[in-house]
């Protein structure tokens, strides 16, 4: 019956439709004009012809338009996708619409890598969540494919901020994982990839993993002589000594990559440096090169209205003064970067956030709060995969928090609070730690 119902519609459609329909197929999620225009348009339908067959089929409730914060988007259902791609099948031309739509999207992800640091993060950072599913059938077509993995290298590798700011860490990790198997000749993308996996596992906790890595990224970049790959190998190995507890060593290491990231005016290396150096010295307890680095960090992305990258730079000053001594200072940064972070459904910046906020109210003896907000990081935190306990800064901080709070409370009241904390979703979270923002000893917070 329901083929019956899908036959009757194609043969409903004018020929331009049924033929925008079947290579529609090819798109996973959904998908604007400008998709359908770059992907589908060609022999029969011309370019100027797609947005009428669009509203063609959307007429016949093949296609459903959706509209969100005033960008209009259209999707398949999935048997209605299905259908298409055996139609498109039995015409032969499979192959080559799924390569134009992993070339699309190939571009999609090089144009987003370079709106790092600029004003136009924020909406690319929304666009890639949209465009999620079709960047990872993208990958998918580049590894089922021979010779075409080196295409999704360079996909999965201009993902890495994607990665990071929406806490997709494991998947990041599988898919350069996968994708660097496959296209093993050395080549700067190879080095930048092994950097961008560097960071995924750093960040998941395996630091082991992350500093064979980081090896392998010097390696291939002083095979290829590439300048940029050379820098983001000396950052790689200067990240990795940082959490491994080397500061001296990584903070000798991350020195030199700012030089170089300076000289070659990469922004969005040169910002990441300066974040990561802020974050190095202030655990050295060197708090004029903290507040240097950091301040530096922050006017950088201030001055290019980069919205996260702000959000990022505004936690690790705050966590530099925390680390510092002074816990009233790093509260207005951390509040700040949080309030940033509500519409960025960066999950992993909230987590961090939550949690050094949890240690601040600890720090200001409100402790029933510090658990409920130890509870709602939590939550957080499994989402990205990743722990706070492997992760330095992070980690010393955290672990004092939790066992101050647990002994000031009792084991039944930290428990309690840390699983109403637990239970919040990610805006109920942001919610609570927002609802003070200027705690004092002595002051008491349901």
């Amino acid at each position: 019956t329901l083929m019956a119902g899908l036959n009757w519609s194609f043969d409903l459609c004018t020929p331009q439709e049924r033929t925008l329909w079947t290579r529609l197929s090819v798109f996973s999620g959904c998908l604007e004009i400008e998709d359908a225009e770059q992907v589908c348009s060609g022999g029969v339908i011309a370019r100027e012809d797609v947005l009428n067959a669009v509203a063609g089929l959307v007429d016949k409730s093949v296609l459903i338009r959706t509209e969100r914060q005033g960008r209009v988007r259209y999707r398949l259902l999935e048997t209605v996708r299905q259908y298409g791609r055996r139609k498109l099948v039995a015409t032969g031309a499979d192959q080559d619409l799924r390569r134009r739509h992993r070339d699309w999207y190939l571009r999609v992800a090089e144009t987003s890598e370079r709106t790092w640091m600029t004003h136009e993060e924020r909406d690319w950072l929304a666009r890639l969540q949209d465009e999620h599913p079709n960047l990872r059938a993208a990958m998918e077509f580049s590894l089922s494919e021979p010779h075409e993995a080196r295409a999704g290298l360079v996909i999965a590798t201009a993902l890495a901020n994607y990665w990071h700011a929406t806490g997709n860490l494991a998947e990041g990790h599988h898919w350069l994982t996968k994708l660097l198997e496959a296209a093993p000749e050395p080549s700067p993308i190879r080095a930048r990839a092994l950097w961008a996996d560097t960071r995924c596992n750093i960040l998941l906790g395996d630091i082991p993993a992350a500093r064979r890595i980081a090896r392998q990224c010097a390696i291939v970049a002083r095979q290829t002589h590439d300048a940029t790959a050379l820098a983001l190998a000396i950052q790689a190995i200067g990240l990795v000594e940082f959490m491994g507890g080397d500061l001296t060593r990584a903070a000798k290491y991350l020195g030199r990559a700012l030089t170089d990231f300076r000289a070659l005016g990469d922004r969005y290396g040169t910002w990441y440096t300066l974040f990561l150096l802020c974050a190095t010295e202030a655990s050295l307890g060197e708090t004029e090169g903290a507040a240097r680095h950091g301040k530096e960090c922050l006017d950088f992305s201030e001055s290019e209205g980069a919205e996260w990258s702000r959000s990022q730079a505004l936690w690790v000053v705050g966590t530099s003064h925390w680390m510092a001594g002074d816990w009233l200072a790093a509260v207005p940064h951390i509040m700040e970067s949080l309030q940033l972070k509500q519409d960025l459904n960066d999950h992993w910046g909230t987590a961090l956030c939550i949690d050094v906020l949890a240690w601040t109210g600890a720090a200001a003896g409100q402790y029933a709060r510090a658990a409920t907000l130890l509870g709602a990081a939590r939550g957080l935190w499994r989402l990205t995969g990743s722990s706070p306990a492997s992760l330095r800064p992070v980690g010393p901080s955290h672990r004092h928090c939790e066992a101050e709070t647990r002994a000031a409370l009792g084991a039944k009241a930290f428990t309690a609070a840390f699983r109403r904390g637990a239970r919040f979703d990610r805006r109920q979270a942001i919610a609570y730690a927002l609802r003070e923002k200027d705690p004092t000893p002595g002051c008491v917070i349901p």
